[in-house]
């Protein structure tokens, strides 16, 4: 129904976000940390307006890539809303791509609310799917991309969310451009925490 606002940021909470659009406020429920623009600025929100049997609720995203795999999650039988929003909150929807394709189960069960059974519903539902997506991401294409992944595990087991240790790879390769090695990429991460 709605394909994205653009308005000014009135409120940005943990659950939800409002955008003021031409004097009409519009509450959008959002993962944790989805929408990072200060309150008071000018936004470009994507949107996922969800119809149930007793609700009605439009979802916020910080880009169409994330939109649209909430949607896809979201047609898949015991996976709502909630559940999608956790997946975003976890994970980049490349990372999640590459956890679908290489059937990563104890990596997509990590997430709060799914079991190893739904984790398993999710990769057979998807993996065709998912496999012909192109890859979006900078890192995973550039020749160090099993260096970058696995430095991003070694932060996730050191209890990184999954978007927050892809960004603190992406901040400390970026800031170096000498090839640096794992153990290095992991500590400066954990330095610049």
């Amino acid at each position: 129904m709605f394909e994205y606002l653009r308005g000014k940021l009135v409120e940005n909470q943990i659950s939800h976000a409002t955008i003021d659009v031409g004097g009409i406020g519009y509450k959008l429920w959002i993962a944790p940390s989805t929408i990072s623009f200060p309150v008071g600025q000018e936004c470009t929100i994507y949107t996922s307006f969800v119809v149930r049997e007793n609700s009605q609720a439009l979802y916020g995203f910080a880009d169409s890539s994330s939109r649209n795999l909430f949607e896809t999650l979201i047609n898949i039988s015991g996976i709502g809303p909630k559940i999608g929003l956790c997946i975003l909150s976890q994970f980049t929807p490349e990372r999640f791509r590459d956890a679908i394709v290489t059937e990563n189960i104890t990596l997509i069960s990590s997430v709060p609310g799914l079991g190893k059974r739904t984790a398993e519903k999710i990769i057979l539902e998807l993996k065709d799917k998912m496999i012909k997506m192109p890859i979006l991401s900078e890192c995973q294409s550039a020749p160090s991309s099993h260096q970058h992944l696995d430095a991003i595990g070694a932060l996730v087991n050191l209890g990184f969310s999954e978007k927050a240790a892809a960004k603190a790879i992406e901040k400390v390769t970026s800031k170096n451009s000498e090839k640096m090695e794992l153990s290095e990429m992991i500590t400066e991460a954990l330095r610049n925490r």
